[in-house]
């Protein structure tokens, strides 16, 4: 544990940003540069940013709708004198037009549209000075990191297509003192949906796949739960969580399943809602997205969005790897604050389900991310996303269905790899990302032009945000409201340990005191399995059973009957185990709540991998026979030992314990092997209507 640090004085000092108006006087005195103008419609006010160019004595121009995410729309037959303008949209329906006159280096005129005349007056664009501004973030940065318990955070912010700021406050590395920068990297969780989803809207526009294409003609073998869901999910669907599943986080928290074993297991993941009815949160979704693409493209999810947005954009410091995080000497060190003091968190691999949230970045690649955003999926004059997919990112897909966080921002629909928010009147287009030690933020106001980036290496802390909301108040020169104060200072939460992990209290919730459970501790331990989740490993070690699931171990204490509990630390929750019997005592069967929507998770007890290898399955091959005269065939056959009575459906024998085994898909059997020196001499059968003992007559 380490002790509470004392923030870097702040001694170094940045280049203001400033956005002059970019308008200039030709020899002729007619105008070249931007122009910003309104044009009112019924129910709304659209900006337009026309650019006006001379090259060799001609004019070319194009027009930005920064609402309508149109950029570099191309002035068609314009017109350029000294005192007017005029220009053709042909991309616009309805015969689009305009014609303007020029007066002291404004355009007054009239934007036409199916035969309606629209005044609109273009200006030159204003002169903004962000100075001010800059200095706010800077001064309030320092005391937002002691406000929240955050040991380091980096800003970037792009604005009217520059970027406008990039730099770092406090520790990237507390310990051995190193200042967070623009240049430390980060995990950036979640926010890594949004390159998940413009990789998939990539294809779309190289025509190699439609939204509407259903999955399955793409992955072969994908399969859901719920049928309907398996044969009609498309890509859209995979990227605004409408699956019906809720986040089964634990099936691959902390895992080793391979992308392709966890594709295989969603199959047995029960929904909690039907499909496209309802809004939850879906990690796997994203990692199929990634899949998707993979199947689609033929690179890996990797090495596909390396090369189709991190070369281009020269995100240089970007990358996907825990390998590459641990080697790199920029990259920030994750906490988790409690207990007054930092405690380091190791780097958590969560390369299986990378495409949902296992980017990591700094704010200077961010902010180069941000900028080809709001530049309509354009980079130095490349296309590498057609706009009208670029739109359908950031097209509300479904209601999320709860209410808004904080003051002035509504209800937030979910859009692909982005939340959509009204602010203000502005269209918010927005994402976090929380992972072991690290919390980000991306929020973009594309009709402004503006994206700012915030990076922490704090665990599940809000401040990005919140910062996030404050920065942009401050650049649109806007009331600001005090998120940070509602949040960190609201019952004298400064002096409080806000973002540090909650002691877990154990609390009276059914208990029943007094009561001992119906096995000894021995009989409890095993391995038990679901096919989803995978294998729950409990173990008798000296007098207590202790718990393996994935990367989380702990010891079990006796609840009441044969209800235990775990507590597991990386997960930061006490955990139920409730474990049942089946007809004949033996415990063969443990439920464990590790999806809260839903009822606790089955898992069978089953053997250890070494019961499956096929020297030890050998042995039981061999015809046996009851008292009553039924002949019972044992055969291994394709890696698999199967029960083969005469004139009965043939079962595969899953291994429980060393010599029992479970019909499959047979509940309420099961078939136990009795040894005698080194060879099998008898099989029992143990079934509902009684034990039946059948003699091994051959091998």
């Amino acid at each position: 544990m380490l002790r509470p640090i004392a923030y870097p004085v702040r001694m170094k000092t940045w280049l203001a940003f400033l956005l002059l108006p970019l308008i200039s006087l030709s020899v002729e005195g007619q105008a070249e540069g931007e122009y910003k103008g309104e044009l009112k419609v019924p129910g709304v006010t659209l900006e337009m940013i026309i650019q006006l160019e001379e090259d060799a004595g001609k004019w070319q121009g194009d027009l930005d709708i920064p609402a309508q995410m149109i950029r570099d729309m191309e002035l068609v037959d314009l017109e350029v004198s000294v005192d007017s303008v005029r220009f053709r949209l042909p991309e616009v329906p309805g015969n689009a037009s305009y014609a303007g006159a020029f007066e002291s280096d404004s355009l007054i005129g009239v934007f036409t549209q199916m035969g309606r005349d629209m005044p609109l007056v273009f200006y030159p664009r204003d002169q903004v000075d962000l100075t001010p501004v800059l200095e706010q973030v800077e001064l309030l940065a320092d005391s937002a990191l002691r406000m929240a318990n955050v040991a380091g955070m980096s800003i970037g912010i792009v604005y009217q297509g520059e970027v406008a700021y990039l730099d770092g406050f406090g520790y990237a590395d507390v310990e051995s003192g190193v200042e967070a920068s623009d240049q430390t990297v980060y995990a950036i969780g979640s926010t890594s949906k949004a390159f998940t989803a413009a990789g998939v809207a990539s294809l779309v526009s190289e025509g190699k796949l439609e939204w509407s294409d259903p999955v399955r003609d793409h992955i072969p073998g994908f399969q859901l739960y719920d049928a309907f869901a398996t044969q009609e999910m498309t890509s859209v669907d995979l990227l605004c969580h409408n699956s019906g599943l809720p986040r089964h986080d634990l099936m691959w928290y902390g895992s080793d399943f391979t992308r392709k074993e966890l594709l295989h297991r969603l199959r047995f993941l029960e929904p909690t809602h039907s499909f496209r009815s309802t809004w939850q949160y879906q990690n796997l979704m994203y990692m199929t997205a990634g899949i998707l693409i993979e199947e689609i493209d033929g690179r890996d999810w990797e090495t596909f969005t390396r090369e189709t947005f991190f070369v281009p954009l020269q995100m240089s410091s970007s990358n996907f790897s825990v390998k590459e995080m641990e080697a790199n000497e920029k990259a920030a060190t994750g906490y988790r604050y409690t207990d007054s003091a930092f405690v380091e968190l190791p780097y958590r691999n969560i390369d299986a389900i990378g495409p949902a949230g296992s980017i990591n970045s700094s704010v200077t690649d961010m902010s180069r991310w941000v900028k080809f955003l709001l530049n309509q999926g354009n980079v130095d004059g490349k296309v590498l996303i057609d706009a009208s997919d670029m739109n359908r990112l950031f097209k509300p897909a479904m209601v999320m269905g709860r209410g808004s966080s904080y003051e002035g921002r509504s209800e937030p629909d979910y859009a692909l790899g982005w939340m959509i928010e009204n602010y203000k009147g502005m269209k918010v287009v927005k994402h976090g990302g929380n992972i072991d030690g690290f919390s980000a933020e991306v929020q973009l106001i594309p009709e402004k032009e503006l994206g700012v980036v915030v990076l922490t290496n704090a665990n599940g802390s809000p401040l990005p945000s919140l910062f996030a909301m404050h920065i942009i108040d401050l650049v649109l020169d806007m009331e600001p409201i005090d998120y940070l104060g509602s949040v960190f200072g609201e019952k004298d939460k400064k002096d409080e340990d806000l973002n540090k992990d909650e002691d877990v209290e154990d609390g009276d919730d059914g208990r029943v005191e007094g009561t001992l459970p119906s096995h000894s501790l021995g009989d409890f331990a095993g391995s038990y399995k679901h096919d989803g989740y995978g294998m729950v490993q409990i173990d008798l070690v000296a007098d207590s059973l202790e718990l393996g699931f994935n990367a989380f171990d702990g010891t079990l204490t006796h609840y009441h009957y044969d209800v235990f509990e775990v507590y597991l630390q990386e997960v930061g929750e006490k955990i139920k185990i409730q474990f049942e019997s089946d007809l004949f005592g033996d415990i063969d069967a443990c439920l464990i709540q590790l999806e809260p929507s839903l009822p606790p998770i089955s898992f069978t007890r089953t053997g250890q991998d070494t019961l499956y290898s096929p020297s030890y399955l050998m042995q039981f091959v061999g015809e046996y026979k009851t008292e009553a005269g039924l002949v019972i065939q044992v055969d291994f056959e394709k890696e698999k030992l199967f029960l083969k009575p005469a004139g009965q459906p043939v079962f595969e024998l899953l291994p429980i314990d060393e010599y029992m085994f479970r019909p499959r898909d047979l509940d309420g059997y099961k078939v136990e092997f009795v040894r005698d020196g080194d060879q099998i001499i008898r099989a029992i059968l143990r079934q509902p209507n009684g034990v039946f003992p059948a003699e091994k007559v051959t091998k």
